[in-house]
């Protein structure tokens, strides 16, 4: 039998680094897919952190309710992985405004 997606809520109105996922010891964190939205009208920018190393570049959430989607392919692979074992999946926001979502993920 497989294992199953969890998902994580993004649910955060600060700026700065916010744990989406914690940090397993011996686990990685493998990331499928993805929705957040922007609360605010306010120009806003997320990023995916393991620990300190950035995962993916700064993607701009512009407009409020306007949802960033992405998800991998049935067949592909994870969209990234923490780098090293015990690393939280950290998103860093730009402006203290309300972002929200969820994270589809594995411990692997």
């Amino acid at each position: 039998m497989g294992s199953f997606l969890q998902n994580a809520v993004v649910d955060t109105a600060a700026s700065g680094n916010v744990t989406v996922v914690a940090g397993v010891t011996g686990k990685r964190i493998a990331v499928y897919g993805y929705t957040i939205v922007n609360g605010a009208t306010t120009a806003q920018t997320v990023q995916f952190k393991s620990g300190t190393t950035v995962l993916s570049g700064a993607m701009s959430l512009s407009q409020a309710a306007v949802p960033l989607v992405v998800q991998a392919g049935p067949s592909s692979g994870p969209l990234f992985v923490t780098v090293a074992t015990g690393d939280a999946l950290i998103i860093t926001t730009s402006a203290a405004t309300q972002v929200s979502g969820h994270v589809g993920y594995q411990y692997v």
